[in-house]
C-alpha cells in the first residue's frame, strides 16, 4: 500500500502553523492545534503571548487569516489562552 500524505484539515493547519512559529517562537510564545471539530479549530496560545497586547493583532488577524486561506474547509478558528511564562 502507498503512503499517501496526510490532507485532514488539522494537518493542513500544523503545515500553515509551521510556517510561522519561528516568529512566534522568537517571542517567547506558541501555538498547538487543540482539536478541528467540523469547520472549526481550536488553537492554544502560550508562552509569552499570553497577556501581550498585541495578541489580537498577530493571532486574530494574521494567524485567521493565514488558516482561512490556507484551509478553506474551516471557517472558524477560536483562539484560548494556554500557559504563561
Amino acid at each position: 500500500m502507498k503512503n499517501t500524505p496526510d490532507n485532514s484539515p488539522k494537518n493542513k493547519i500544523e503545515q500553515t502553523l509551521d510556517k510561522v512559529r519561528p516568529f512566534i517562537r522568537s517571542h517567547g510564545g506558541d501555538i498547538t492545534v487543540a482539536k478541528v471539530d467540523g469547520t472549526t479549530a481550536t488553537l492554544v496560545i502560550s508562552g509569552r503571548c499570553v497577556g501581550c497586547a498585541l495578541v489580537d493583532l498577530t493571532y486574530d488577524r494574521m494567524l485567521r487569516s493565514l488558516i482561512n486561506e490556507s484551509v478553506p474547509e474551516i471557517t472558524e478558528v477560536i483562539f484560548k489562552h494556554g500557559k504563561k511564562i
